[in-house]
């Protein structure tokens, strides 16, 4: 039997309102240290293998779950947060700042758009997401996979309705609730 949990990461210095200046490096806050524990507690058993995306907020809100189970194999996979905008043009903003850029690029309703160099499509991520969920039908056990927010609520789309094209996707995507930080989202795979 295999269980999956995906798992947004705790609180970051971007969640929280701060300057940014490159989509993979944004650290968790105290807070989001104390969120990232809690998050190891959870496991009332060992999961069989832990798995992150490559940025920061990720791998070090998985890090006191491998430190308590120091024993199960971690791996990073590429699953990393859906990077829209071009991260140049982004260095040294804060979400607030960033919003009209982001409100203009969902009403385009376009998911093969790329907004410059850095950044990638809709359906690129959607393609990444696709992989994600192939990889994880090949494993056994408790999987425990520490993601970002919008991997998780396109995971839930695609499950919910596999039957969808990528711009159907993308026009739910945008009106679908937020995944707190630190969620725990257990998944079936169909």
């Amino acid at each position: 039997m295999t269980i999956i949990w995906l798992i947004r990461h705790a609180e970051s210095t971007a969640n929280a309102g701060a300057v940014t200046h490159d989509p993979s490096s944004s650290p968790l806050t105290d807070q989001g240290w104390q969120q990232a524990r809690l998050l190891a507690e959870e496991f009332k058993c060992a999961p069989d293998l832990i798995i992150s995306s490559p940025f920061l907020r990720t791998i070090q809100t998985a890090a006191p779950t491998r430190t308590r189970f120091y024993q199960v194999p971690y791996e990073i996979w590429p699953i990393q947060e859906f990077t829209y905008l071009d991260p140049a043009s982004c260095v040294g903003t804060t979400v607030a700042q960033r919003k009209a850029r982001v409100t203009a690029y969902w009403q385009q309703q376009d998911p093969s758009y790329k907004d410059g160099k850095g950044a990638e499509s809709f359906s690129q991520m959607l393609a990444r997401v696709r992989t994600m969920l192939e990889r994880l039908a090949t494993q056994q056990g408790l999987i425990a996979v520490f993601g970002h927010g919008q991997i998780m609520r396109a995971t839930q789309l695609i499950q919910a309705h596999p039957e969808y094209s990528d711009l159907e996707i993308m026009q739910a995507f945008h009106q679908a609730p937020p995944i707190p930080n630190a969620c725990i989202l257990p998944l079936e795979l169909n």
